[in-house]
């Protein structure tokens, strides 16, 4: 597993680096850079423990000039956030995910736009629809297509995403269930009752498992788009 992105030489870098090293997570793809600063998110819980968030950002001018692995056939790339939409790492970004799409990589798409950033969506919305038409598998929330389409209704978001080819659609709407919404199928999946301590990288945490099961099922770019409901329940 490797993780594709940049921080600075700094103390919060370096911090950054020892935890990916120590969850054997590879920093060979990551963009080291001098000058600015390691950007920074700070989480801030409500009663029900839902998040907002405050960002901190001081990057250099020039960016993201990390080598690239070599994607091969069902290698599985996640990629998404307002990271992927940002104006100085687009296209190399794009340009990757696009490489990995050619090599036949399972491509899943997490949009995680958050409301801060709603009033960019109109100058983003093409490179938006961009990384959904590329994706396998877009996992978002019900959040996040309010931020990009002010709506949570599946059936109108999935109309305005779903293209000429497949799109496979997995949305988490927190203690309300999960629906997926494919071609052929439509399904909802009810989830447990919990008291959340936190609900920091909880999507982060549903992503991996998707991948998990992708891997210990042994599904391949090419089933994708004919799994079954048992598959996707699994």
């Amino acid at each position: 597993v490797s993780l594709i992105s940049e921080f600075a030489n700094d103390k919060v870098g370096l911090i950054t680096e020892i935890f990916l090293l120590k969850n054997n997570v590879s920093a060979d793809f990551i963009n080291k850079f001098a000058k600015g600063q390691t950007a920074i998110s700070l989480a801030f819980l409500d009663d029900e423990k839902n998040a907002s968030y405050s960002f901190y950002k001081n990057y250099p001018k020039n960016r993201f000039a990390s080598p690239l692995p070599v994607v091969n056939c069902d290698d599985i790339v996640l990629f998404g956030s307002f990271y992927s939409l940002t104006l100085e790492v687009r296209k190399h970004v794009f340009e990757f995910v696009k490489m990995a799409a050619k090599n036949n990589a399972i491509i899943i798409y997490d949009p995680n736009i958050r409301k801060p950033h709603k009033n960019k969506i109109s100058e983003l919305i093409d490179y938006i629809f961009e990384n959904i038409n590329i994706a396998d598998i877009i996992r978002a929330s019900d959040e996040d297509f309010n931020t990009i389409f002010n709506t949570s209704n599946i059936i109108d978001v999935y109309q305005k995403i779903n293209t000429a080819k497949h799109t496979n659609l997995i949305y988490t709407r927190s203690y309300k269930g999960v629906q997926l919404f494919s071609n052929s199928l439509r399904k909802d999946f009810n989830v447990p009752e919990i008291k959340p301590l936190s609900t920091i990288g909880a999507g982060d945490s549903f992503n991996a498992g998707i991948i998990y099961a992708l891997i210990i099922n042994n599904i391949k770019k090419k089933d994708i788009n004919s799994l079954s409901v048992e598959n996707w329940s699994k």
